[in-house]
């Protein structure tokens, strides 16, 4: 303990922060399962709040904005890049465009007041933009009815309109509000496999969330055997892949040289109709889609040579049991 609080005072701090926490509303957990590598859906999720962010919104501003004024929020929320991009393209006139987006920011800092009013400042401040820490803290813990500080706020919002930088702080904001909606993420299983972007979804995590943990399904499972060295696992892995039109991802993502086993493929097997893959993809030219499906045929893999690899006389029998059965 020495080495993360620098005295008694500290350590007693900590106990009273911590104790008073516990007396805080508990935050909102989400519980996410089989994303299978679906980015899309699963930033769905997590901009959405899964479900969180609409509620409050409708809580906050029933009988003060229109059914429709708030769906454009809740909108503005999920995507705030996608819609300031179109929304400066129709507001063509500036004091229109300044109006539009005072009122919007100040909609905006009551949302964020309301979903972090649970929490502690060292959650809120842990979710905000670096660029705009300070002026969204001070906006969003502040208490706007005071008359004394209310021309501070004003002019505030009003010079960062003024200096043309409402669209970042509006992005700012609605990326700190979908991360308050959620305190904790939970993945139950099924990261991987068939989707394009596992790879980005656990980038994501990383990156821009600051609370999640992993309950490890079966096809998270197969690719930590790959990456152990589990031959029976690659086999497995490549042909789900080639199964779901996915090879690009082990070649693109994962710096896999595929080459050989497409050669393979295409000289020595036909696409047949049981082999075809389960998904279209827009884009796949006959060739790519033939090649997949050639690919993800059984006995392919079993031709690959990988079984002289293998170890041991008890792999080689689970190797020849593998075989048959995928035949």
């Amino acid at each position: 303990m020495e080495n993360e609080f620098a005295n008694i005072n500290a350590i007693k701090t900590k106990i009273i922060n911590l104790s008073a926490n516990l007396n805080l509303p508990k935050g909102t957990e989400a519980f996410i399962s089989d994303i299978h590598g679906n980015n899309d859906k699963y930033l769905n999720i997590i901009r959405s709040g899964a479900g969180n962010i609409s509620r409050k919104v409708e809580e906050l501003f029933n009988g003060r904005l229109t059914t429709l004024n708030q769906k454009k929020l809740v909108c503005l929320i999920y995507y705030p890049e996608e819609v300031l991009e179109k929304n400066d393209k129709q507001l063509t006139d500036i004091d229109e465009s300044e109006q539009w987006y005072m009122d919007t920011i100040n909609h905006l800092i009551e949302v964020m007041r309301y979903v972090a009013n649970k929490y502690p400042s060292n959650i809120v401040k842990i979710a905000l933009d670096n660029h705009f820490h300070e002026f969204v803290y001070e906006l969003s813990s502040a208490d706007l009815s005071a008359e004394d500080k209310q021309p501070y706020y004003h002019e505030m919002i009003k010079n960062i309109v003024n200096l043309r930088m409402g669209a970042d702080f509006t992005i700012a904001v609605c990326h700190a509000i979908q991360k308050l909606a959620i305190e904790r993420i939970h993945i139950i299983g099924d990261t991987y496999d068939r989707g394009a972007h596992p790879d980005l979804i656990i980038e994501h995590l990383n990156e821009s969330w600051q609370n999640f943990d992993f309950e490890w399904g079966n096809h998270d499972v197969l690719w930590m055997g790959s990456m152990a060295g589990s031959k029976l696992c690659m086999l497995n892995l490549l042909r789900i892949s080639a199964r779901y039109h996915n090879l690009g991802l082990l070649e693109d993502v994962y710096d896999m040289d595929l080459t050989s086993l497409r050669k393979f493929a295409s000289n020595r097997y036909k696409p047949l109709p049981n082999f075809e893959a389960r998904v279209n993809i827009a884009g796949l030219t006959d060739a790519q889609r033939d090649l997949d499906t050639a690919s993800n045929k059984p006995r392919l893999l079993c031709n690959l040579n990988l079984k002289d690899k293998l170890l041991n006389g008890g792999q080689n029998l689970i190797w020849m049991i593998v075989c048959y059965w995928i035949n």
